[in-house]
C-alpha cells in the first residue's frame, strides 16, 4: 500500500497525478480523499502484488508525496510511525474544539493489470458489487 499526502495541490493537479498513477501496471486501486486539514488530498494506492520498502519510497517520491513525510519516514526506525495518514484533525480556536475529517472523493479500481479502469463514485461500493454480480 502506498499512501500519499498532497498538500497545497489544486484539484486539476490532483486529477493529473491520478491519471499518471493509472498508467503503472502494478496499481490495482486508487482512492482519493480530501485531507482533514482541507488544504490538499490524500491518495491511497493498492497494488496487485507486495512492493518492497525501497520501491514504495521511490513511488512516493515520484508521485510527489509530502517531502517532510518522506524525510521523517527515512529517518524513523519505528514501523508504526511510517507512512501515516490521519483520518481526522482536531483544531481548537477561541476555546472551541472542532473535528475535521477526511472524506472519500472517488475511487478507481480494476480487476487485472490489463483491464479497464472503473471509476467508483463516493458511497457506491455496494452498487459496484451488485453490478459485477449481474
Amino acid at each position: 500500500m502506498i499512501k500519499l499526502d498532497w498538500d497545497n495541490f489544486s484539484h486539476k493537479k490532483m486529477i493529473h497525478k491520478v491519471e499518471e498513477i493509472k498508467l503503472f501496471g502494478f496499481v490495482k486501486q486508487i482512492t482519493v480523499y480530501s485531507s482533514p486539514s482541507l488544504n490538499g488530498y490524500h491518495c491511497v494506492i493498492l497494488s496487485f502484488y507486495p512492493l518492497v520498502k525501497r520501491a514504495i519510497h521511490q513511488y512516493r517520491y515520484d508521485f510527489e508525496d509530502d517531502k517532510n513525510r518522506l524525510l521523517l519516514d527515512m529517518l524513523s526506525d519505528n514501523q508504526k510511525v511510517r507512512n501515516v495518514l490521519f483520518d481526522y484533525k482536531i483544531k481548537t480556536k477561541f476555546g472551541k474544539s472542532m473535528k475535521f475529517e477526511r472524506k472519500e472523493l472517488f475511487k478507481y479500481k480494476r480487476t487485472t493489470n490489463l483491464s479497464e479502469w472503473q471509476k467508483i463514485p463516493k458511497g457506491s461500493i455496494k452498487n459496484y458489487k451488485q453490478e459485477l454480480l449481474q
